[in-house]
């Protein structure tokens, strides 16, 4: 064979080798420039983490960093990093149901891993679910989140998450009527050594057990700390919960003070959900003092605000406090006409908390299928019932809480 043809029968595998050692060095690029973007949106992620618990227009850079980054080809934790940011963000903007929506695609990211770093991230996406359910009246989902919480923050022996998780839980278990346990919780949460608010959700407990001179004293002192820190926030709903606790006591005019003082800082720094509360109490103020007109006023702003921002908690209170108002006004068709829409919402608020998972939400539901099932009732009957309820509802003053 001649040395030609030799030559040529070389080539197709010398070619063959000269393309394999290219994809490999270009494989070796791209893997490079994808570590590169991964170490660079990781560095990106820590400035938007920063950001989104600031108080300045910085906040909303955390929004644009955090969606740029999930355009890119970037690794499944920056992935899950950037939707615990935008469920912080949205959370903190009071938009609970993207903080929702935001919090369950994290978990749904994390899937069954088990390594340390994704069960701490699991555990944030816990607390954020947890609040933000909570916030919605949600609060059996919001007590699930909590115990789970817990467990993963257990699991890997996180004491700052487990702490907060707990406190957060004491919290749950004050809104659904057992402070004692929850002063239990709070007490156990001290080993932990986290300050996360002790001093608020002492007092609110203290208040549902209608022991309001402690309660005061726990207030004043969350206030001074919070003053002391510069925690506007903080400040706010120290402030609406004091006012709320004179207004508990009737001491409306001493309420007063408070509340507006609350609501000034709430609106200049944009917290929506301390703003309804005051307004809340605000008009509650009013309806003490038999001024309905000013009163209406207020719930009826709160009602837009509400609608608009998806708060069911605080249409179902308002639309109570519309009823009681147009009973003692005679205008028992509209009474019953408020009485219907808070039913209403509060068969979707029932809906949205169906789980498998809590039995005790089936007792609930098909023990409100039934009353609504009486219906069939002539108009006096109605209106008795109607006088009958404003009897007998006891007085709820909304206190606002981290």
């Amino acid at each position: 064979m001649s040395q030609s043809n030799k030559s040529t029968r070389l080539w197709p595998g010398i070619l063959f080798i000269l393309l394999m050692v290219y994809h490999v060095v270009n494989s070796q690029q791209e893997i490079n420039t994808t570590s590169k973007v991964a170490v660079n949106d990781s560095l990106l992620l820590e400035t938007a983490e920063t950001y989104v618990h600031s108080e300045d227009p910085n906040r909303g850079k955390s929004f644009h960093i955090c969606h740029d980054i999930l355009k890119r080809n970037t690794t499944k934790t920056n992935k899950i990093v950037a939707h615990r940011i935008l469920a912080s963000y949205h959370y903190y903007k009071y938009a609970t149901d993207s903080a929702l929506f935001y919090a369950n695609k994290g978990v749904k990211l994390i899937g069954h891993q088990k390594d340390s770093t994704s069960l701490r991230h699991l555990s944030s996406l816990y607390l954020m679910l947890s609040h933000a359910s909570r916030d919605k009246d949600l609060l059996q989902d919001s007590k699930k989140w909590a115990l789970k919480g817990i467990e993963v923050s257990k699991k890997i022996g996180d004491s700052i998450y487990a702490g907060q998780h707990i406190v957060n839980l004491a919290h749950i278990y004050r809104i659904m009527g057992d402070p004692e346990k929850a002063i239990e919780l709070l007490k156990a949460s001290k080993k932990y050594k986290i300050s996360l608010n002790y001093y608020e959700y002492i007092a609110l407990c203290y208040k549902d057990m209608k022991n309001f001179d402690q309660s005061l004293f726990y207030q004043k002192k969350a206030l001074d700390k919070h003053k002391k820190d510069n925690n506007h926030r903080s400040i706010a709903i120290t402030l609406l919960n004091i006012g709320a606790i004179h207004l508990e006591k009737f001491e409306g005019d001493k309420a007063l003070p408070y509340l507006n003082k609350s609501i000034k800082i709430s609106k200049e720094y944009n917290y929506p959900l301390v703003t309804l509360n005051n307004m809340i109490n605000i008009g509650e103020v009013f309806k003490n003092k038999k001024d309905f007109f000013k009163a209406k006023e207020y719930y009826f702003e709160v009602l837009t605000i509400a609608k608009e921002s998806g708060y069911l908690m605080q249409q179902t209170y308002v639309y109570q406090q519309l009823k009681d108002i147009a009973v003692e006004e005679k205008k028992f068709e509209k009474a019953l006409t408020y009485t219907e829409k808070k039913n209403l919402i509060q068969d979707s608020i029932y809906r949205m908390q169906k789980d498998n998972e809590i039995s005790k939400l089936e007792v609930e539901y098909e023990t409100l299928k039934k009353a609504k099932e009486i219906t069939v009732l002539k108009k006096n009957q109605e209106l008795k019932t109607v006088e009958l309820q404003q009897q007998q509802s006891q007085k709820k003053i909304i206190a606002y809480a981290f």
